[in-house]
């Protein structure tokens, strides 16, 4: 199982990219992808931290989602999947200290701070066109499944 990390700044294009991906290299290969977007807690959940200058929850901090339950999903697929290509997406998955040792191709748009935790990140130019982003990641993607096979 080639396991696929994208990650990022909110709203760059991460969801879009993996929703592309799944669509086309399910064509050939068994894919499974899970989004950190579907692991946030409901806006009466305590853990919630209170911006009282905005008003509202900091929804970007690790403590708007269930990131226990988000990496308890992800260990049961990795354990239990025979798919070809597992695609990862979130916002703070390369800040999440259980999951980076898993990611065997990792795309982040931004994070310094990613680059000195993980070895093999790979950085896209958000500034880039969607096509271009795309191609790219998807040729990466089908070099190391060649790759796997021999």
């Amino acid at each position: 199982m080639l396991k696929v990390a994208l990650g990022g700044v909110t709203n760059g294009g991460k969801t879009s990219v993996c929703r592309k991906l799944n669509e086309d290299l399910s064509k050939i290969y068994s894919v499974k992808s899970i989004h950190l977007d579907e692991y946030f807690r409901d806006e009466s959940d305590p853990n919630h931290i209170r911006l009282k200058e905005f008003n509202h929850h900091d929804w970007e901090s690790a403590n708007s989602l269930h990131i226990d339950k988000f990496v308890e999903d992800i260990q049961k697929i990795i354990k239990s999947s025979s798919c070809d290509i597992f695609l990862i997406e979130g916002f703070l998955i390369f800040n999440i200290e259980e999951l980076k040792n898993i990611y065997d191709k990792e795309y982040v748009k931004a994070k310094e701070q990613a680059f000195l935790l993980h070895q093999n990140l790979i950085c896209v130019d958000g500034s880039q066109p969607f096509q271009d982003t795309y191609n790219k990641i998807l040729a990466e993607i089908n070099d190391a499944l060649a790759k796997n096979k021999t």
